[in-house]
């Protein structure tokens, strides 16, 4: 199957079944493997040294995996189920609204506890006390940033993938979707051990440098495509890119701010300040416009970052699909 088609096919696999929650998903399964790992490097010391090791183990036994089935697979002439099983498991596209949509719901029927606990589901805060305000405001910083972890970065890497092995006369699909499942590994490393609190500093830290690196120009390209869906659905794209030029890198992390502060313009609403997280109160300098988020904000957010990660696969699709 060519590229372009394994990458189409997937991504209206994920449209039609979304992200089941099945003990055996690639990303669940990297996940209890780094658990592993990690409870046996901290038996040593959680180094850094320790936290690349731990880092080369978990992409370097993902791929493994991914390639040894796709050759074996295709004995049988099966190699392009494969393919798609694994290029629609890193796709994270209609999970990221099916987890948004019951805490806008909560939020609009004034139910604090179950908005409370759905966003527990999305952000790594603590959020037994927060307000409508702070959990709107989570809420659509999760679909900005979940834009380009769950979806745009993870194409960049597909594509980037698919175009050096033409490029090189390697087989398009098994670099490209090699590419994608080194991209999803990274950010599931990051999100269970790039923290900086004092258990994690050391040993999260390759893993948070690895997923810097990779999310950097994805993180960047993500305001002309939300320029472009904001420009479509009427939404106010020109206050949106003013305020993404002026607080982009208002953020701890080099990319978290790019998507967070087009949106937050866009919608004229205050972004970022202080969150609570188990190793204490994290201050952070607020970007975007006035207003306080609200529930109707996260519906905004949701239009927009739907209608650019359509865009982002159709375009990425062509690309592919010019390769031959």
């Amino acid at each position: 199957m060519e590229v372009g088609l394994v990458l189409a096919v997937a991504f209206i696999a994920d449209l039609l079944l979304g992200d089941p929650p099945y003990r055996l998903h690639p990303v669940r399964l990297i996940g209890r493997f780094i658990e592993t790992v990690e409870g046996f490097l901290r038996k040593g010391s959680a180094t850094t040294t320790a936290g690349a090791v731990l880092l080369i183990l978990t992409a370097g036994l993902t791929l493994a995996i991914y390639i040894a089935g796709h050759h074996l697979l295709a004995m049988v002439a099966l190699e392009s189920v494969w393919d798609v099983y694994w290029v629609y498991s890193m796709i994270a596209f209609r999970d990221m609204f099916d987890h948004v949509e019951p805490v806008k719901n909560a939020l609009e029927r004034e139910d604090l506890a179950s908005a409370r606990k759905g966003t527990a589901l999305i952000v790594g805060r603590i959020t037994d006390r927060l307000g409508v305000e702070e959990l709107s405001r989570a809420t659509v910083e999760s679909l900005a940033e979940g834009f380009v972890d769950g979806l745009l970065s993870p194409l960049v890497w597909f594509v980037a993938g698919a175009t050096l092995a033409h490029l090189a006369g390697y087989n398009e699909v098994v670099f490209a979707t090699g590419c994608m499942i080194t991209c999803r590994a990274v950010n599931t490393l990051d999100s269970m051990v790039g923290y900086r609190s004092p258990e994690y500093i050391l040993l999260g830290r390759p893993s948070a440098r690895a997923d810097d690196l990779l999310n950097f120009i994805p993180a960047r390209l993500s305001i002309p495509v939300l320029f472009l869906a904001s420009t479509l659905l009427g939404y106010n794209a020109l206050r949106g890119l003013k305020i993404a030029l002026r607080d982009r890198l208002k953020h701890p992390s080099p990319n978290s701010a790019h998507p967070e502060s087009f949106i937050a313009g866009v919608l004229n609403i205050k972004l970022g300040g202080p969150a609570l997280y188990s190793d204490g109160l994290h201050e952070r300098p607020t970007i975007g416009g006035n207003s306080t988020p609200t529930p109707r904000h996260i519906e905004d957010a949701k239009k927009i970052t739907m209608l650019a990660g359509t865009i982002a696969v159709l375009t990425a699709v062509f690309v592919c699909m010019t390769l031959y």
